[in-house]
């Protein structure tokens, strides 16, 4: 056990989960123990979901007055609503490079590099097109390698194939064998070209 990594996180301290102000704490404490849990080895999987689908969070502290769900289903010509769902965005982005970071300073359980050597980060997002709830062309992010499973650093376009060959992909990086990722009929095998 690599004592170094599993040290008690500091608490959080007492929040409303229902008072929207409190998000940028409680993301960062779901974060925050996720990377713990990670470093003392006590899980393989963690999942941090900042809201749900039809999320009525209002980012105040990026300064936004509308809520995220109404925000998402802006139109173009709307300049003041599409500045705060690009604030909200940006915000978000940046809780994921937080957590990259944490896992970059983190080491291994192995006593090997660090936390981030060996894990795959995926940032997936529910709709292509939130405006009309279209879920095609989902952007994914993945951060890490795997252990060597993916090659970062590249924009990949993959037209029609379904996001249950990217589950697989993945499911396969932590030596898993299964072809497929719920449904069967959408597609098996991992996608090509993540190495």
């Amino acid at each position: 056990e690599n004592q170094g990594a599993c040290q008690r996180p500091i608490a959080p301290g007492r929040v409303n989960k229902n008072d929207y102000s409190a998000v940028p704490q409680i993301t960062r404490a779901q974060m925050d123990l996720a990377v713990v849990a990670l470093g003392c080895d006590m899980t393989k999987v963690a999942t941090i979901q900042l809201s749900h689908t039809v999320s009525p969070v209002v980012f105040s502290w990026v300064g936004n007055t509308n809520g995220h769900h109404d925000l998402s289903h802006t139109p173009d010509n709307n300049a003041d609503h599409i500045a705060q769902i690009t604030a909200a965005d940006r915000w978000c982005a940046e809780q994921f490079a937080y957590l990259i970071d944490q896992l970059k300073a983190t080491p291994n359980p192995d006593g090997q590099g660090s936390l981030f050597d060996d894990t795959v980060l995926v940032w997936a997002k529910e709709l292509g097109d939130s405006r009309m709830h279209v879920c095609e062309s989902v952007p994914f992010i993945i951060a890490g390698t795997g252990g060597g499973a993916f090659r970062p650093g590249r924009y990949l376009k993959y037209n029609g194939v379904s996001h249950s060959q990217l589950l697989v992909s993945i499911c396969q990086a932590m030596g898993l064998e299964n072809e497929t990722f719920g449904n069967p009929t959408t597609g098996s095998g991992p996608l090509a070209g993540l190495s």
